[in-house]
């Protein structure tokens, strides 16, 4: 499978951090655009980091994450999610960075091997799967 490239052709670029359409009680969450590339089948891909979550987890002590380090976008379901650029130059906390270098190595090695998409869906429409998908009961 061809490797996706990085490209500047985009209106979307690394660094950005952006309000965007949430879901309630997650008001003030944001979403930084880490990392920006190109694939010939699925266009521009956006790699984004999300914070100001609260998605509930039982995985997690508290039962809730707040942050989710890497998901790859379609430019048209960001289209469909931002609303407005907050800042351009956003840097994520040292540790976050570290978790979303490594989750997207992971997500781009299963990429190339046919094994990883790009989210055609809202942010917020990810965020519901995401959540019912980790709360889902796996004796059902």
């Amino acid at each position: 499978m061809t490797s996706p490239k990085d490209t500047n052709d985009s209106v979307y670029q690394p660094g950005q951090e952006w309000s965007y359409n949430t879901r309630e009680g997650e008001d003030d969450a944001t979403l930084i655009i880490c990392k920006v590339e190109s694939h010939p089948k699925t266009g521009n891909i956006i790699h984004v980091s999300l914070r100001g979550l609260n998605i509930r987890n039982p995985l997690q002590k508290s039962g809730f994450s707040d942050v989710i380090t890497h998901l790859p976008f379609t430019e048209e379901a960001i289209d469909k999610s931002v609303v407005k650029m907050l800042n351009k130059s956003a840097k994520l906390e040292e540790d976050v960075e570290d978790d979303f270098k490594q989750a997207y190595n992971d997500w781009r090695a299963a990429f190339e091997e046919g094994k990883a998409t790009v989210l055609g869906s809202s942010v917020v429409e990810t965020l519901d799967y995401i959540e019912s998908t980790i709360n889902s009961d796996p004796e059902v």
